[in-house]
């Protein structure tokens, strides 16, 4: 979980050899908020 002001945000983080995109998005396809990393790392 990340906590940005009062927000949790539930953050995945994955690293394997083959994507399986349909399977490995499946988390993230469950919460309406995504971004890409690069705007993570801005939130530091």
């Amino acid at each position: 979980m990340l906590s940005v002001g009062t927000a949790k945000i539930p953050l995945e983080v994955k690293y394997q050899r083959r994507i399986d995109p349909p399977r490995d998005t499946e988390g993230l396809r469950t919460f309406i908020v995504s971004l890409p990393l690069s705007s993570l790392l801005l939130l530091r």
